[in-house]
């Protein structure tokens, strides 16, 4: 009952939006269908329907529904597959038309794409139903649970006339008859006079036929029962048995052959090696690494968050190339801080890491200042908020040209990051059209949907460190756990001139700028108390404390400037719709 519910709820959401074009005025004038109950348990129909409109308004055909699963109880086999016979006018000249199966359903498209109709139209429809009848061990008679009238129709339908031929033997003596007729899954009681249509017997031919005009989406179930042994009932074949067996194999199979290739290649080209060896305070960078670099070296991907941006900024700071001074800005008097480039330092700028060369000249890019071709050039200041617009534009390419040198200096596997491009690629295509494949093919569709989340998921980690990465990676946790300890490493520490603003990049990019304060203030109390940092202006009287915070306010101000810039069972009753068959018909 539900898979026939899902069926309805399916033909009822996708039924063509083109049929709801065609035809101004349209009705069913006539709709006359002929059941042959076979032996076998399958039913032959025979569908005439007269097409009318006020206006045809370019219309070309029909469509025609029809469902291929049935409501059964027990364990019944649900499949009622349906064979087209033919479509022809009421002459017997066959129309054109094209099939098309989704799941649960075959659609008719009746009529041609190139020749439009402007009056009334016939359309004879014959096909077979295999599987129509059934066992009810529940009520112990076989049932015929049809809907005889489609309900899922976009034209109301003004005369019907069904005919069911039942075998010989079986007539209203020993045939237990309901008719329900209304909209799909309106209750019926047998009880109660039908609203919408009648019945009676001829020798083994019952008659049904409409007391007033069906609406849109009305229709007629008729729920016959009777004795067994008349009809024998359908086997399916081996693959109709076990094909969903099949497919959940194809639906598991298929990710498990792909997650073991990709294993496989992760462990050849994303596995970082063993670096043996518990981690060991270091009290330098490893190998002069810049923070941003440490970042993405300890990622091992071309990626940065705001922590590395901020490192980078007063990295740069620090070393003498840029000034920083916090400012008012606007009406609102707006904390802001303003980027200066120091022009003594600017020869030295070819000496910097390409990274770092691009990181520079998106922050201090100037509208105003453009080469001969009408490029941007870097100007010599800007303020943070304008400068972090700017480089959220074009974050990646700073990533990327770090994340370049890295690989260069042999430090990230080149082979990792190429398979990653190609399984993040094919995962995201694969998870794109795997929703539109699991309406058709279900177990295709479920094995595309978890194969590309293997893929995105591998894709992910699949950059890996080479050995010497691996190594500094190592040595760099080494170099986060000296910088949070400081004061068990007093020799060491006394060796450094200008430690803390040395390291402070690195505390920031690891997130540890309190705790680096913290350690460095016990041991230089003195130095510290009379800090004050050449390449930085506050506006008020300056304390570590303060200057701390002012870090922090940069990094949220940072955040915010990157984020803006976007970065059941059958029983004697039952209910309109609840049968097999009926389905749908409209215009196109």
């Amino acid at each position: 009952m539900k898979r026939l519910l899902f069926v309805f709820i399916y033909l009822w959401l996708f039924w063509p939006v083109s049929t709801l074009a065609a035809g101004i005025g349209c009705e069913f004038d006539n709709y006359i269908t002929t059941f042959n109950l076979n032996e076998d348990s399958s039913v032959s129909v025979t569908e005439k329907i007269d097409l009318v409109c006020q206006d045809y308004n370019g219309m070309h055909g029909i469509y025609r529904v029809l469902p291929t699963v049935a409501a059964r109880p027990d364990d019944n086999y649900k499949s009622t597959k349906v064979r087209l016979v033919s479509i022809t006018d009421a002459e017997g000249n066959t129309y054109d038309y094209s099939a098309t199966n989704y799941s649960d359903t075959v659609q008719y498209k009746i009529g041609d794409t190139d020749i439009t109709i402007d009056q009334p139209a016939t359309y004879i429809i014959k096909y077979e139903v295999q599987n129509a009848i059934f066992y009810s061990s529940e009520l112990g008679k076989d049932v015929f649970n049809w809907n005889v009238q489609s309900f899922l129709n976009d034209y109301a339908t003004n005369n019907v006339a069904i005919e069911v031929n039942f075998p010989v033997g079986l007539d209203e003596q020993n045939v237990h008859t309901n008719l329900y007729s209304g909209y799909a899954s309106s209750e019926a009681n047998p009880s109660q006079e039908n609203p919408y249509a009648e019945m009676f017997w001829s020798e083994n031919k019952l008659n049904i036929f409409n007391t007033s005009a069906l609406g849109v989406e009305q229709g007629i179930t008729l729920f016959a029962t009777f004795d067994s042994g008349i009809f024998t009932y359908y086997q399916p074949t081996f693959w109709e048995q076990y094909s969903l067996l099949f497919q959940i194999l194809i639906a598991l199979i298929i990710p498990i052959f792909v997650g073991r290739y990709l294993y496989g290649i992760w462990r050849k080209y994303g596995d970082d090696p063993d670096v043996v060896g518990s981690i060991a305070p270091a009290f330098a960078p490893p190998k002069k690494l810049r923070p941003l670099e440490l970042g993405i070296l300890q990622k091992a991907t071309p990626t940065v968050d705001n922590q590395l941006i901020t490192a980078t900024l007063i990295d740069l700071a620090v070393r003498g190339f840029i000034t920083i001074e916090e400012v008012k800005k606007g009406p609102f008097k707006t904390k802001d801080w303003i980027i200066k480039l120091n022009t003594k330092a600017k020869p030295k700028i070819k000496q910097l890491r390409p990274f770092e060369q691009e990181f520079l000249n998106i922050i201090l890019s100037d509208s105003k200042l453009k080469d001969n071709d009408g490029n941007q050039i870097m100007g010599v200041e800007n303020y943070l908020s304008d400068s972090m617009k700017s480089y959220a534009k074009s974050t990646n390419a700073v990533a990327k040209k770090a994340f370049d040198t890295l690989k260069e200096e042999g430090l990230v596997d080149k082979e990792g990051k190429k398979y990653q491009a190609i399984f993040l690629g094919i995962g995201i295509f694969l998870l794109i059209i795997s929703f539109q494949i699991l309406f058709f093919v279900p177990s295709i569709g479920f094995a595309m949907l978890t194969s590309g989340i293997l893929l995105v998921v591998f894709g992910a980690i699949m950059p890996r460190r080479t050995e010497e990465g691996s190594f500094l990676y190592h040595e760099s946790k080494g170099f986060q756990l000296y910088m949070k300890t400081a004061e068990k490493y007093r020799q060491q520490f006394f060796e450094k001139e200008n430690i803390f603003e040395k390291y402070l990049p690195y505390a920031i990019g690891f997130g540890i700028v309190s705790q680096w304060k913290k350690a460095v203030e016990k041991l230089y109390p003195k130095q510290m108390k009379n800090y004050h940092p050449v390449w930085y202006v506050g506006s008020s009287n300056f304390s570590v404390s303060s200057f701390t915070s002012s870090i922090n306010s940069i990094s949220s101000s940072v955040s915010s400037s990157v984020a803006s810039s976007g970065s059941g069972g059958v029983s004697g009753g039952g209910f309109s719709g609840g049968g097999g068959g009926g389905g749908g018909a409209g215009g196109w």
